[in-house]
């Protein structure tokens, strides 16, 4: 219940990846503080059959983290142009939705994408559901945050797992996701629907949100999500896109703006009255509106991603229904981005002598015009020894020379040389012309002794007095 397969249903990559738990010791698993829980298109304005798609203000909001994770946060799709009460549900509508992901896709440089899909709804549905894609378990559950803890950059500020009812988390499957927001076509059929995950309910008191884990660090990752409401004015409350390493510790805070709230002729900025009572909420900051939201980066490093629901109310209007903590969120084709085969190169450095250089630093170059994820890619061990990993390393290319044949990468790796420092000459003779293979670890044993000084020999003059 709630554990499906995912689409395409056969994948070119294995599926089994517990070697990934001994490689770079900034990108092993989930460790036990988790546990097991596991821009898109240039903007337009197309008024038709009841679709709006949001013009741009400016440049979406973009964390960088120094290890290189981009986020990427599509434009919105709303159901209708206007406040009417119902929901508009038009193929050009779920068209557009559809596009959303296209920005992402091309970013993230792969060339294969993988769509998980949820199944039918169990009561309580499991929190956490958890699918599997391209052999990764991916595991969506439902959080409540304290305010405080929504824009932190604390470790692990995923607040608490919600405890499920029948109806919160729910498995649905109606004609479109939470409050009318659009479906994307690909995901969209006349008759039995694919489900999509959906949060109904709260405390009352935090803030709801969606936490997806991954079984291991993965690249790209991302989703349609729908009734994301948001207000970065002073009025209501920001929803924010977080993103996790294994260590729980926050990669990357984003602030989830919105692209463009509605024109108003009372109002062209539209954001005062971005939101109001929920009867006469305005379709816009959000609300019942769809997005594509995810990440992507040069390395596997995300072993977590949240999503914090905001609210598009006006503070100032109606300071009891501002709060965020009775918005929720939903979502539909969690998709992770599909790269060639990789393997991995570690380092254990051993050292012989006193007084060492607090680090070691290795350096890695590719042959055969294989493109290294990190270039340059450095990686450093302690001064009195200790292991380091590149990892992500592609196992071979298309041969330029004869297409459709693979060409296996070469890697050498070099020892940044320390004075008074030398390397022992058995370990220089293995660290050229290394091979990897998919899912493998290529183990390199580096030993550095000092050098002794030199000696010197005093000679002494004898006088003989007759």
């Amino acid at each position: 219940m709630g554990n499906l397969g995912s689409l395409p249903a056969s994948s070119s990559r294995t599926p089994a990846r517990n070697h990934r738990d001994n490689l770079d010791r900034q990108r092993s698993p989930l460790g036990p503080a988790l546990g097991p829980f596991a821009r898109a298109l240039a903007a337009t304005l197309v008024v038709a059959l009841g679709l709006t798609v949001v013009p741009d203000l400016g440049p979406t909001p973009v964390a960088r983290a120094q290890s290189g994770v981009t986020v990427s946060l599509s434009d919105e799709v709303y159901t209708s142009p206007s406040r009417a009460s119902s929901c508009s549900n038009t193929g050009a509508l779920r068209n557009a939705t559809d596009a959303l992901d296209a920005g992402w896709r091309t970013a993230t440089g792969a060339t294969s994408f993988e769509t998980g899909t949820f199944g039918p709804g169990a009561n309580p549905t499991p929190n956490p559901t958890t699918l599997t894609i391209d052999g990764v378990s991916v595991s969506v559950s439902k959080h409540d945050i304290p305010g405080a803890d929504a824009a932190a950059g604390t470790n692990s500020s995923w607040g608490t797992v919600d405890t499920a009812n029948s109806s919160d988390p729910a498995l649905r499957i109606g004609n479109t996701l939470q409050d009318c927001s659009p479906r994307p076509s690909r995901l969209y059929q006349s008759g039995n629907q694919p489900t999509y995950w959906n949060a109904t309910g709260g405390d009352g008191s935090t803030l709801d949100a969606v936490f997806i884990e991954f079984s291991e660090p993965v690249r790209a990752f991302g989703a349609w999500f729908g009734d994301v409401e948001t207000r970065v004015d002073g009025e209501g409350e920001p929803a924010y896109l977080k993103l996790f390493n294994s260590d729980g510790d926050v990669v990357s805070v984003t602030t989830i703006a919105p692209q463009r709230d509605v024109p108003l002729a009372t109002d062209p900025s539209g954001r005062t009255e971005c939101g109001g009572q929920q009867s006469s909420d305005a379709f816009a900051c959000g609300n019942q509106g769809t997005r594509f939201i995810g990440f992507h980066s040069s390395l596997a490093e995300v072993t977590a991603m949240m999503v914090v629901v905001g609210d598009d109310d006006s503070c100032t209007e109606f300071p009891g229904d501002c709060s965020g903590t009775e918005e929720h969120v939903s979502l539909i084709g969690p998709t992770l981005a599909v790269y060639p085969p990789t393997g991995a190169i570690e380092v254990t450095k051993t050292v012989d002598g006193e007084n060492p250089p607090p680090t070691w630093t290795f350096s890695l170059t590719a042959t055969n015009g294989c493109t290294l994820p990190i270039d340059p890619y450095e990686v450093t061990t302690p001064g009195a020894g200790g292991t380091a990993s590149f990892t992500d390393l592609p196992v071979s290319i298309d041969d330029p020379a004869n297409p459709g044949t693979p060409l296996t990468c070469q890697y050498t790796v070099a020892e940044t040389p320390v004075a008074d420092w030398e390397l022992d000459a058995e370990a220089s003779s293995t660290l050229t012309e290394l091979e990897v293979s998919d899912g493998a670890v290529v183990a390199l044993d580096v030993e550095n002794a000092r050098i002794p000084p030199p000696t010197t020999t005093t000679t002494e003059a004898t006088t003989t007095t007759e």
